[in-house]
């Protein structure tokens, strides 16, 4: 966004730098802003981005009034009508909710943020300050027409260093802003984790975050999320107790793959190498929903390098396994559709994760976990699809659900009894299969019942653990 931004305004600051109050610099202003505008922004006008235009409709005026009436008011004072013009304009686009950045912005972010609450702030932000900065270059321009200062403070000096100004802002302020979102009550700001980590193994490169010391706990998020999406409650609880480790998966938040085929057995792979480089050996996995079918089958590849497992709203797949309601999966697909605007995505998430009870209280604590933890890497849509197709492997296989028979090790099945995304009677069969399994359920409980008990969910998982 930056680097196109600054190409964007470059035919201002060319026109600026030739603007003397001549026939002749106005000439050249123009023309020279004329030509860069058509070699490096075709692409803004042929997608009318408004920044484009205006420059367009503003240059040619001036070299049509130029060339008409040399001696015009409008080409002496040209400096304060661009400046003017360009402050004006930047406070429109903000007046309109179309800040005049926000394309230049898409350019070069993905898709799955454009509608990010985090992200249109910043350009509300970066706009409202370009208005800011053009409308104190044409006072001081103004300042000069009418005797006051000289010509290289007023025209040179002031205007130049508030140019700076800008550019400066608009280079740390994205980075800065997002960092203050990040560290606001949510995982970043929990004390003693630790920064996010970076591990290659072969073509991927896995982010982690850890916290606490102890038995080695790593907890396996749930699909359309990231590591940063759990509760901050309930690692800090869990951190009192042991080392908590968390990561992205291949391709989400921080972590990235290349020719690699997404599934379970990817991840579960690179789990046990991302185990294996950092010389880590887990006591327990924690699986939430979509993280529950890796953390079954990490614990069949691997029965000897776990102590125990936890399985919070998940299910074991195949045709015994009860799936969630056709509507249901409407609203999750609709949530997460391109055309969903932000608001509606999150209300229809929020309908199918809690029950109509308990989301009145949640909906604020709610907010601020999806804003922060989106900002630390939303999943693209490429992603998403990916994620969905995996989930859709497993309903009519049954051989998750033959292979966790033969598990021997403890397993904590924690579910709410009013899920509608994995249906209990899905825990209840977990129960069922597994050989050495205790079932927690919660009565007022869906999907998202872990930030509904944060504490008491991890007093129980501690007290299984112990």
């Amino acid at each position: 966004m930056r680097t196109y931004l600054l190409i964007a305004l470059l035919p201002w600051l060319i026109f600026f730098a030739f603007a003397d109050g001549t026939p002749a610099g106005l000439f050249f202003g123009s023309l020279g802003g004329l030509i860069f505008l058509f070699i490096f922004g075709f692409r803004a006008l042929r997608k009318f981005f408004s920044l484009a235009w205006v420059t367009l409709i503003f240059l040619i005026i001036i070299l049509m009034v130029d060339f008409t009436w040399p001696k015009s008011f409008l080409v002496h004072y040209s400096l304060f009508a661009a400046t003017i013009t360009l402050a004006l304009f930047s406070f429109i686009t903000v007046v309109l909710h179309r800040p005049f950045t926000l394309p230049y912005a898409k350019i070069q972010a993905p898709e799955v943020y454009w509608k990010h609450p985090v992200f249109i702030q910043v350009n509300y932000w970066l706009s409202a300050m370009w208005g800011l900065v053009f409308l104190f270059y044409a006072f001081v321009v103004l300042l000069f027409y009418l005797g006051i200062g000289n010509k290289l403070w007023m025209l040179e000096i002031l205007p130049t260093a508030s140019l700076v100004f800008a550019i400066g802002f608009m280079i740390f302020f994205p980075d800065a802003y997002k960092t203050r979102f990040m560290k606001k009550g949510m995982i970043a700001a929990i004390p003693g984790i630790s920064e996010v980590q970076m591990i290659k193994l072969g073509n991927v490169t896995l982010g982690y975050r850890t916290i606490g010391k102890g038995p080695l706990l790593i907890l396996l998020h749930g699909m359309l999320t990231n590591m940063h999406s759990w509760d901050p409650d309930l690692l800090k609880k869990l951190s009192e107790n042991f080392q908590v480790l968390i990561f992205d998966y291949p391709g989400i938040g921080y972590s990235t793959y290349k020719k690699m085929q997404f599934s379970v057995a990817t991840i579960v792979d690179c789990l046990h190498g991302l185990i294996d480089k950092l010389k880590l050996k887990p006591y327990a996995i924690i699986g939430y929903s979509f993280g529950g079918f890796i953390a079954q089958k990490f614990a069949i590849k691997y029965p000897k390098e776990l102590k125990a497992l936890v399985l919070i709203g998940s299910m074991c797949g195949g045709n015994e396994a009860t799936w969630c309601d056709e509507k249901i999966l409407q609203k999750i697909e609709r949530a997460s559709a391109k055309e969903t605007s932000g608001e509606e995505q999150f209300n229809q998430m929020m309908s199918v994760m809690f029950t109509e009870a308990t989301l009145p209280r949640l909906i604020a604590r709610m907010k601020k976990v999806i804003t922060t933890a989106a900002i630390e890497g939303l999943v693209s849509f490429e992603m998403q699809e990916k994620e969905r197709q995996v989930v859709d492997s497993f309903r009519d296989n049954n051989q998750l659900a033959e292979q966790i028979t033969k598990l021997k090790l403890p397993v904590l099945v924690i579910a709410g009894k009013q899920d509608v995304i994995v249906p209990f009677a899905n825990a209840e069969l977990l129960q069922k299969k597994l050989p050495n399994a205790k079932l927690v359920s919660y009565d007022d409980a869906g999907h998202g019942l872990f930030y509904q008990y944060p504490l008491d969910i991890a007093d129980n998982i501690k007290e299984f653990l112990s």
